[in-house]
């Protein structure tokens, strides 16, 4: 029988059978990601090119920190990325320019609401869609600029990092409250570099990440599908198998990280991706996108696995190969 595109991400999650492999892969389209409608535009014109499982909606990462200060220069030729121009924090005292932020006051932010609107009215409730946020602590980075830097700051001046963590978190807990005014399905949420045991001890990420994530996951908690990302090599995948998401997101083909296999023995609900996105996405041929998921696919058992990259795939790669992934899955 066949199913709707939610209820094969549901039974996935869940770990039932279901009538085929779900499946979503996404990109940036950077020359699109600063205006709301040029962002839900493409986004949900390349879902119906794609016509993928669920939508992870791919914003410009910089709509965390730019409110703060930070500068960048945007490119449109459709494959550079935004490259950094201004940090704001320069000296100790400009973290007291880290203030709480209201989503409806701040332009970047608002301007995400909206695309969240527009993305909601033209999919009409067909499948799931999330929305990108990062642990805050990778929001500090980039008003920094300097991750040695920052490093020195959480060593030797914790009470400052608290209170600009408390304050981004904040911040993040109106915008998501705003958030889920707009439709979303839940988050996908990402530590970015701070979940790695080459950036941070899991002592030290249980201090100046997890309190603030939970805060984060809280307001979702009532949403049907909220995804962590667990990003870069020699991850703390396992130490974070306590998370409350419904589903896990990795890059299963770093041997410095758990394979899908392995991470299926400890984690809740579904695991996700199992396609390297560096290379075989990018060079490889189709049979070697199909080759991939077929081990995938035996890894798994088929139950619980939604087929995904293991992060954003780069614009160069052949949409050939995205296609004849999506439709193995069928």
């Amino acid at each position: 029988m066949k199913m709707t595109k939610k209820e094969r991400i549901l039974a996935t999650l869940n770990r039932e059978k279901t009538d085929r492999i779900p499946a979503s892969f996404w990109r940036h389209f950077y020359e699109y990601e600063t205006d709301a409608e040029n962002l839900a535009g493409i986004m949900v014109d390349y879902q119906k090119e794609m016509d993928w499982d669920f939508m992870k909606v791919n914003f410009r990462e910089s709509y965390h920190d730019e409110a703060w200060g930070t500068k960048y220069e945007f490119y449109k030729d459709g494959v550079t990325k935004p490259k950094q121009l201004y940090y704001p924090v320069k000296t100790l005292n400009d973290y007291n320019n880290i203030t709480l932020l209201e989503p409806l006051k701040s332009a970047p932010l608002k301007e995400q609401l909206e695309t969240l609107h527009l993305i909601n009215k033209s999919l009409g409730g067909e499948l799931f869609f999330v929305m990108t946020v990062f642990t805050p602590l990778a929001v500090i980075v980039k008003l920094v600029g300097n991750v040695d830097v920052l490093r020195d700051h959480i060593k030797n001046h914790k009470d400052i990092i608290h209170k600009v963590l408390n304050n981004i978190t904040a911040s993040f807990e109106k915008f998501i409250e705003e958030a889920l005014n707009t439709g979303i399905s839940g988050l996908f949420y990402a530590t970015r570099h701070w979940a790695s045991n080459d950036y941070f001890t899991p002592e030290e990420f249980n201090e100046f990440c997890r309190p603030y994530d939970m805060r984060l996951l809280n307001i979702v908690k009532d949403c049907p599908f909220n995804i962590l990302h667990v990003c870069q090599g020699n991850n703390m995948l396992q130490k974070l198998s306590d998370y409350p998401v419904h589903a896990f997101h990795w890059d299963s083909s770093d041997p410095t990280n758990p394979s899908l296999k392995h991470g299926m023995d400890f984690v809740k609900g579904s695991v996700m991706g199992g396609i390297n996105h560096r290379t075989t996405i990018v060079k490889g041929t189709s049979s070697d996108c199909i080759r991939e998921a077929e081990q995938s696919y035996s890894a798994t058992g088929g139950k619980g696995w939604i087929l995904g990259a293991g992060c954003t795939y780069p614009p160069s790669a052949p949409v050939e190969n995205l296609k004849v992934l999506r439709d193995w899955g069928k």
